[in-house]
């Protein structure tokens, strides 16, 4: 079964409807040809789903709509809807589904529309509602005979509820559908659902300790898919998954005969899903046997075929990235990492080192393009050769990529055009914790110096082992490039028992070294001022932003909207325009981990990213410069909310961004933004070393000499 759980087909998020063509559909044209083109149609959307082309799916489906509309309009609507969601557009795949069974009664129909319904759910987070839908698309679909859409669904409430860490009924249900199943004869469809099935009992052992013996329950589960089907696709996946079982175990010869098995079906079908999945887990199995050589090798095949893969994975999933993407790049870099950490210095050394780099950076755009649910804005920044060469020979700036792995913290680095390699023998779990806590304690000035020793700890894990090579080049500018909670935390806060790092170091962050662009003259020094010093749409004043705009206004030709003048539609046109170097907002902004809710407040509405977006594109090859957000907010501890603000610069267009991780006292907004715009003005200030003298000016003065105060602040993107 397709989509019962993720883990039967890795790329797909939404779930397909299978064989549910003949259901009966409102009265249709009786012609036979046309009968037959939308039949042909839907099978084709249908397959495409199953393989994970969801945009595919899309084109057909909306040729389907242009030239039958609306005699299709049901079975095409759910259709639509669970591609929507495959795409990560779950409002509109909600908002279609709806539309697609509006009156309509027939059990069939309503079981196909719960089912999806339930699919889009479940992203959303409201896993106790998806598991009602799919409860009930399961009773619908028993009440139309159709006993393997009832499994499918069955399953996919199985799985919500395995979301939910509800498990108290699962062994119960677990044999309630094996017995169900058993009943349901030979075929591609009911193997499928065999495939799952042996899934969640392996889940039920790998993520909530159930007892080993269920390991073999899910091996049966996948035996018994082989029997029935000689579909290499599902032995595919039952042969893969039957060697993950014994990779659990540690069984080392097994595990590698069975991947093997995997990647002949796979390669025999041309089933690249699949391919680079049984190569990633070869890569694994490798590396837990030390054949580090061969183990990266596979690694390189799996990322090889995934980075051709990127158009059919679901975008703005809440598991798929993190699951199925993510950990292919991190464990390639590990064993590349392992390696080197063994080469004394040297060509072959710096070669294995520049690997991990490109895998990091092929990893950060990913994680962009999964956030923003598009490959346009990665696509849309690549920088040109001499950008790249610029940024490598730039030997003041040191590029710095930690890498959490689970028992140690590997340290990237590189300056100008030479990389090095830092380990500390942190885990992945204890330095979260820390970070987790240092950003609590950071943001509050009333605990006082509570956060002082999670910043000198940090610095210890993070900076200390680099500190004598960065002073031997003459480092000035540190650029970090964050993964998950790093990205929630300002480093310029960090300690090293002395002063702060922000005292050593003009600092930057950027999601990828690739997605900034930093060469390109801006074309004048106008700028776009937008604010609120009023309470609207239930936020707070903010009675400093009059001062904050008039300091501003001050030091550049300015165009000014406030209060009730700074309107959405009026600021989208001038955002336009490609006149302006610079775009002010000193305005309420809010980061969340769906950037469709991420917003800058205006007196009337909400200006989104997506709409920010395309305003900015409006100016052709007139980039802007900066972007400042001057009264941000990202909820502590949210890795993919950080990660939206990171983002920022990558999805306006723009090439810098400051903006802050939360917000602070407007009054020392107020005294941050005069002094950075003040120091930009200075001959030879980079946007960098503007914002650390902006900022050094705040903890010199008594009473905002707490980081929370001058260290929320972020430049994003590029810091020349």
């Amino acid at each position: 079964m397709r989509k019962s759980i993720r883990l039967s087909t890795p790329l797909l998020l939404c779930f397909t409807l299978g064989g549910w063509g003949g259901l009966s559909a409102e009265t249709r044209q009786t012609n036979a040809d046309v009968e037959a083109s939308i039949q042909a149609s839907w099978e084709l959307v249908d397959t495409l789903r199953n393989q994970g082309k969801n945009r595919a799916a899309l084109t057909e489906l909306n040729t389907l709509k242009a030239n039958f509309e609306p005699t299709t309009s049901v079975q095409t609507g759910i259709r639509l809807g669970g591609v929507l969601c495959g795409l990560g557009r779950y409002e509109e795949a909600q908002t279609t589904l709806k539309a697609a069974v509006a009156g309509l009664l027939e059990p069939a129909e309503r079981a196909a529309y719960l089912l999806e319904l339930g699919n889009v759910t479940i992203e959303t987070g409201a896993l106790s509602d998806a598991t009602a839908f799919y409860r009930d698309s399961a009773t619908y679909a028993d009440q139309a005979n159709m006993p393997v859409l009832a499994a499918r669904a069955s399953l996919n409430a199985l799985r919500a509820n395995l979301d939910a860490k509800d498990i108290a009924n699962l062994e119960r249900e677990l044999n309630a559908l094996s017995a169900r199943l058993n009943t349901m004869g030979r075929g591609r469809a009911v193997a499928e659902l065999w495939v799952s099935l042996g899934n969640v009992g392996r889940r039920a052992v790998t993520e909530f300790a159930f007892p080993l013996e269920w390991r073999g329950h899910a091996l049966a589960a996948y035996t018994q898919a082989q029997n029935l089907t000689s579909d290499p696709v599902i032995l595919g996946w039952a042969a893969g998954f039957m060697g993950a079982l014994y990779e659990d175990e540690g069984r080392i010869t097994e595990s590698l005969t069975l991947t093997r098995k995997a990647l002949f079906y796979a390669l025999q079908v041309g089933a690249d899903d699949q391919l680079y999945r049984w190569e990633w887990q070869l890569g694994r199995i490798l590396k837990a046997s030390n054949q580090l050589q061969s183990s990266q090798e596979a690694y390189a095949r799996a990322t090889e075929i995934l980075s051709n893969l990127k158009s059919n994975f679901t975008l703005g999933s809440r598991n798929t990235f993190n699951r199925l993407v993510a950990p292919v790049y991190s464990q390639y870099a590990d064993v590349l990492l392992t390696r080197s950490a063994t080469m004394t210095a040297g060509d072959a050394k710096q070669t294995l080192l520049r690997g991990v780099r490109d895998q990091l950076e092929t990893l950060k755009q990913a994680e962009v393009e999964d956030y923003f649910a598009s490959e346009c804005v990665a696509q849309d920044r690549q920088p040109t050769n001499a950008q790249i060469e610029a940024q490598e020979k730039n030997s003041s700036t040191a590029i710095l990529y930690p890498v959490f792995l689970e028992k140690r913290i590997e340290l990237l680095v590189e300056v100008g055009d030479e990389l090095a390699q830092f380990t500390t023998p942190i885990g992945r779990n204890q330095a979260t914790q820390l970070i987790r806590r240092f950003r609590l304690n950071l943001e509050r000035p009333l605990t006082a110096d509570a956060y002082l020793a999670h910043a000198q700890q940090l610095y210890n894990w993070l900076m200390r082992p680099m500190e004598g090579f960065l002073d031997s080049r003459g480092v000035k500018t540190l650029v970090m490039v964050p993964e998950g909670a790093l990205r929630t935390i300002p480093i310029s806060a960090l300690h090293d028992g002395k002063q702060f790092l922000v005292e050593r170091y003009a600092i930057a962050t950027t999601p990828a070294i690739k997605l900034t662009q930093q060469t390109g003259e801006s074309n004048s020094d106008n700028l776009l001022i937008g604010g609120l010093t009023e309470a609207v749409q239930g936020y707070s004043s903010l009675p400093a932003v009059e001062q904050e705009i008039s300091n501003v206004a001050a030091l550049y030709p300015a165009v000014t909207m406030q209060d009730s003048d700074f309107q959405l539609e009026l600021m989208a046109t001038n955002l336009s325009l490609g006149k302006y170097s610079i775009a002010h907002f000193a305005t309420h902004g809010e980061f969340h981990r769906d950037f469709r809710k991420s917003f800058i407040l205006t007196y009337d509405s909400k200006l989104t990213l997506s709409r920010l977006q395309n305003a900015l594109k409006q100016r052709g090859d007139v980039p802007l410069d900066l972007l400042v957000l001057s009264a941000c907010q990202t909820a502590a501890g949210d890795d993919r909310a950080a990660l939206g603000l990171a983002g920022v610069a990558v999805q306006s267009g723009a090439r810098s961004a400051l903006a802050s991780l939360w917000s602070i006292s407007d009054t020392a907004t107020t005294e941050l933004i005069r002094n950075f715009y003040g120091q930009l003005q200075s001959p030879g200030n980079t946007k960098a070393a503007s914002l650390r003298q902006a900022q050094l000016a705040l903890l010199r003065t008594k009473r905002f000499q707490h980081p929370s105060f001058w260290a929320p602040y972020l430049l994003i993107g590029s810091w020349l």
